[in-house]
């Protein structure tokens, strides 16, 4: 993940040095869809300062915190992976508020804009908070329930088959839900195009898988839960 978010933050370094004022009629996004005139009228080299220092600012910032935060922990690097892009933007928005008066609609779409990223970012944060609730296990007479995030229920007679593995099968996609550097929950494609419900906390060491009927397939590597004796009371219960 350390990778990943150095690599964002030299995107970042690499945007302040390509966009120019040759170019923006192209890549600049809002300034390519205005017309001649509002090109013409729109202080473009006046905005490209702007636009190059910030993307400097925020090239470097996000690359120090990526490091920061992974000495400090993988937990607070997935929240800065998945922030801090979001916070620096929010930021050069109202820093730039003043262009947008520039264009007929410039204002109107700059709250847009400012809008549906406060919205994006509040949305992020209630779904990191809804993922860390704690994921609870409690037998019924049913079968296995589940509660927390993307919790579910296991019918007994839903199983197919019970396994413990080694370590955790390769994922390709994340198709719905969160993955962090401490946990991963949600729909999950494996790079053997089998579609997986984790339910996994890192680092993960013995798992469990569950297959059952026409679903996927159900990994569960939880803190607190020793994965063989939950394997021994399933085959127990379903004996």
């Amino acid at each position: 993940m350390l990778y990943v978010s150095v690599g964002i933050g030299l995107l970042f370094l690499a945007l302040a040095f390509t966009i120019n004022a040759e170019n923006a009629k192209t890549w600049l996004s809002g300034y390519n869809t205005m017309s001649e005139d509002e090109q013409r009228a729109f202080p473009i080299h006046d905005y490209l300062k702007v636009f190059k220092r910030f993307h400097l600012l925020l090239g470097f910032v996000y690359i120090l915190l990526a490091v920061a935060f992974n000495l400090l922990s993988p937990k607070y690097l997935g929240y800065h992976l998945a922030l801090t892009p979001i916070a620096g933007y929010i930021f050069f928005i109202i820093r730039t508020r003043n262009f947008s008066q520039h264009t007929s609609n410039g204002t109107t779409m700059h709250y847009v804009g400012l809008g549906v990223l406060i919205v994006t970012f509040l949305g992020i944060v209630a779904l990191i908070k809804w993922s860390e609730t704690p994921t609870v296990l409690d037998w019924t007479e049913e079968g296995l329930h589940i509660s927390g995030a993307y919790g579910l229920e296991v019918p007994l007679e839903s199983v197919d088959s019970i396994y413990v593995m080694d370590a955790l099968p390769n994922m390709d996609i994340r198709l719905h839900g969160i993955a962090s550097g401490t946990t991963a929950k949600g729909k999950f494609k494996g790079d053997d195009g089998t579609t997986y419900h984790l339910l996994v906390d890192k680092p993960v060491g013995e798992v469990l898988c569950i297959e059952r009927n026409n679903k996927p397939t159900l990994i569960l590597a939880l803190n607190g839960v020793n994965e063989m004796a939950l394997y021994k009371e399933f085959q127990t219960r379903l004996d």
